[in-house]
């Protein structure tokens, strides 16, 4: 076991499709995963002390952080001074859905995307109720992992008060993004000193 990762719930149902590849094309046996509840995103105090919780109940082992950059305000602080690697990606659509995907959706208008984990969780993340989304369309990202069933997906669609579209996607570009941290995690890359002055 060289690192360890932490993630936000939401990205659960993506993470644990394309775990056996990450452990198979880095040798690795065994990488524990921690995910933590999506609903921390109501929070930034409660997300930082969940964060820095987790990673120091792992000190001095090297870990994946995987939030977005802009997912807590002040996140540079959070992992300074940690064997921490994070991406440098905004979010987690940006880490699910390519670049060059993502432009081309949005000349569209105002797109609120959601990915899986979204959907799965939505009430625990909405538990304070929803207001009405500004945005021209809503895009669920369809990775093809079978998680979410019509009834759900027309139950949050209802709670909206908006139509859902279907964009099928395929996970390469997560899996691409999540190796490319881990590696970095595990060439060093990320280190106590910078860690703090730099998202990987």
């Amino acid at each position: 076991m060289t690192f360890n990762i932490v993630a936000c719930g939401i990205f659960r149902p993506e993470l644990e499709k394309i775990l056996p590849e990450i452990k198979k094309e880095l040798g690795e046996e065994d990488i524990p995963v921690v995910f933590l509840s999506p609903a921390l995103h109501l929070d930034n105090n409660k997300m930082a002390d969940e964060i820095i919780k987790q990673l120091d109940a792992t000190k001095p082992q090297k870990t994946v952080l995987l939030y977005g950059s802009m997912c807590h305000t002040n996140l540079a602080s959070i992992v300074n001074g940690r064997p921490v690697a994070h991406p440098q990606e905004k979010n987690c659509i940006e880490l699910i859905l390519s670049a060059e995907r993502k432009e081309e959706i949005d000349k569209s208008g105002n797109v609120f995307y959601l990915s899986c984990g979204w959907l799965k969780y939505w009430r625990e993340i909405f538990q304070h109720g929803m207001e009405a989304l500004a945005c021209d369309r809503i895009v669920a990202l369809d990775c093809g992992l079978g998680a979410i069933s019509d009834e759900e997906m027309l139950e949050f669609s209802d709670c909206i008060h908006a139509p859902i579209e279907i964009e099928e996607i395929s996970l390469d570009h997560f899996k691409e993004t999540v190796l490319r941290i881990c590696k970095e995690s595990l060439c060093g890359t990320s280190t106590p000193e910078n860690t703090g002055n730099n998202a990987l």
